[in-house]
């Protein structure tokens, strides 16, 4: 801002404060907001294969795939009996499992275990667990 004859205005030291005040208090209440969010929930797209025997790994692709996010991974079946898989890596988006080797044949849901959460979240994909070979 110029005064009328041209000269720039100088802000005083008070406004100059009050100014930096204004935006510290304004900040600071969306930061702790944001802070206290809860984690998202972990999302899973797409498995490979779908058609799995015991000991076979399953490669999943999704969002917050990652061990702030997953605790534990399960074939859950139609009678809500869950089988802990072992996690081989994650990355954020992908996810890598080994189907448990005492998983019987049918069709199982995927369910993970979220830290500091109780229950399990089942996800939109299913294996179909063949016999085993041989």
């Amino acid at each position: 801002m110029l005064h009328a004859d041209g000269t720039p205005v100088k802000m005083s030291w008070i406004h100059r404060t009050f100014l930096v005040l204004v935006l510290v208090l304004t900040v600071i209440p969306g930061w702790r907001l944001f802070a206290t969010l809860p984690a998202p929930e972990p999302v899973m797209l797409q498995a490979m294969p779908v058609e799995v025997r015991p000991l076979t790994i399953v490669t999943v692709s999704g969002y917050a795939l990652d061990p702030q996010h997953i605790e534990a991974l399960y074939l859950v079946s139609d009678d809500d009996t869950a089988y802990q898989a072992d996690i081989l890596s994650m990355n954020g988006t992908e996810l890598r499992f080994r189907v448990p080797g005492k998983t019987p044949a049918g069709l199982m849901g995927i369910a993970v275990k979220m830290p500091k959460q109780p229950g399990l979240i089942d996800q939109m994909l299913y294996l179909n667990v063949l016999e085993p070979a041989g």
